[in-house]
């Protein structure tokens, strides 16, 4: 499945380079038709196969959630950008005077962000599991209500 969405989107991206992006624009593709989007469609479909089998092998090999993992990476990557951005902005005054206004709003989503995360995940739901009845010797046991921490 997750190669068929790779490929539909892969389609979509080809066909809106060839238009010249969203704006519509100055091409962005010397050669248009057909063979460009054949080309990227292989090109991107195989890039989401190969991402999906490196996912794969990650969990498997018991380094963790292979998939969670490369989105993780990826997000770390562009860190340092995005906080080189951030004090670009703050520096130039870029919003005018919701500059510092709009830097503390950030900071605080960010923090209430990663505090609603930890709550989730170490939140626990009670869950009442009810035992059948069962056979001991030539008497009838009953079932007891035991309480499971899942979570």
């Amino acid at each position: 499945m997750t190669v068929v969405l790779g490929a539909i989107q892969a389609v979509g991206i080809a066909l809106t380079l060839e238009k010249g992006g969203f704006g519509g624009g100055e091409k962005l593709v010397l050669n248009p038709g057909i063979g460009f989007v054949l080309l990227t469609m292989v090109t991107l479909t195989t890039g989401t196969a190969f991402i999906m089998w490196l996912g794969e092998q990650i969990t498997e090999r018991g380094i963790g959630n292979g998939m969670s993992l490369l989105i993780f990476t990826g997000i770390v990557v562009g860190l340092p950008r995005g906080i080189a951005d951030l004090y670009e902005k703050v520096r130039t005054n870029a919003w005018g005077q919701f500059t510092v206004p709009a830097m503390v709003i950030l900071i605080a989503v960010m923090i209430a962000v990663v505090a609603f995360i930890v709550f989730v995940e170490r939140s626990e739901r009670r869950v009442p599991m009810q035992f059948a009845k069962k056979m001991v010797g030539r008497r009838m046991m009953a079932g007891n209500p035991v309480i499971c921490p899942c979570g």
